[in-house]
């Protein structure tokens, strides 16, 4: 939760001008924002055409949309948020909820704030969801985001070599590493492993042994980047491993912590 009035901070020299999309506008450039910032973001979704065309719908039926483009005509930001109803004895009668912020150039991401910066006279709060390395705590001149609460989402590995075979990874790593695994329900993830990557793929095979043991909770945690071998070795979910194994698989599995900003 931020203030409108310290967003006000947040316009800059070169600013970008903000418009309001109408549901009868070509979405085009607000996908290819989209996609142009969700694929250095653990756990954002790759939206096929119906999560698009449901996005838009829900968009506009009670919420407002921007956007801004820079000078090749890019759409470089775009933000949808709604009014919600304050608490009973609030000093204003509703507050900014951002329902989605995507902002692909440090331009567009001042330019989207700032949009909601011009709210300040009628609203004293703007509630959004964020990861905890969200830009805007970076820009920021003074600490002036408040969190409200957080909600953790599940994510379980359901075929091992699938999910390692779909995820991505730095194009120079090069590392094997093998560990094993105890999954109680699906015997097909459990047992010992070797993961290898190597030009961006990673590989799950059968085989190995002598590394590290750990439960498909574990890995999972491990896979999407939200705890590292350290973390589930402090509590207990991990065991076994020489260091180097430990810090190849620190590597493959290696990103920003993982956040959802879509509902469903």
């Amino acid at each position: 939760m931020a203030s409108p009035r310290a967003l006000r901070t947040l316009r800059g020299a070169n600013a970008l001008e903000t418009r309001r999309v109408e549901k009868g506008d070509d979405p085009t450039g607000i996908r290819r924002c989209y996609q142009r910032v969700a694929p250095g973001i653990n756990g954002w979704l790759d939206r096929d055409e119906q999560r698009w065309r449901s996005l838009w719908e829900w968009w506009h039926a009670g919420h407002y949309v921007y956007a801004c483009q820079g000078p090749d005509g890019e759409v470089e930001a775009y933000l949808a948020y709604r009014h919600e109803p304050t608490p009973p004895g609030a000093t204003r009668d509703y507050r900014v909820r951002v329902e989605q912020i995507v902002a692909a150039t440090p331009e567009g991401l001042r330019a989207v704030w700032w949009t909601l910066a011009s709210s300040a006279s009628q609203v004293d709060a703007v509630t959004f969801a964020a990861s905890p390395e969200d830009a805007l705590l970076l820009i920021m001149p003074e600490q002036r985001i408040a969190v409200r609460g957080q909600v953790r989402w599940l994510l379980r590995i359901i075929d091992a070599p699938a999910a390692v075979a779909a995820r991505g990874y730095p194009p120079s790593l090069e590392i094997e590493v093998s560990f094993s695994v105890e999954d109680p329900i699906l015997a097909d993830n459990g047992g010992a492993w070797t993961l290898r990557v190597a030009e961006g793929e990673g590989r799950l095979a059968r085989g190995g042994g002598g590394g590290p043991r750990l439960g498909i909770g574990a890995l999972s945690s491990l896979y999407t980047g939200w705890a590292g071998t350290a973390t589930l070795s402090r509590a207990g979910l991990l065991e076994g491993g020489s260091p180097t194994q430990l810090r190849a698989l620190d590597a493959a599995f290696a990103g920003p912590t993982p956040w959802m900003m879509d509902e469903f």
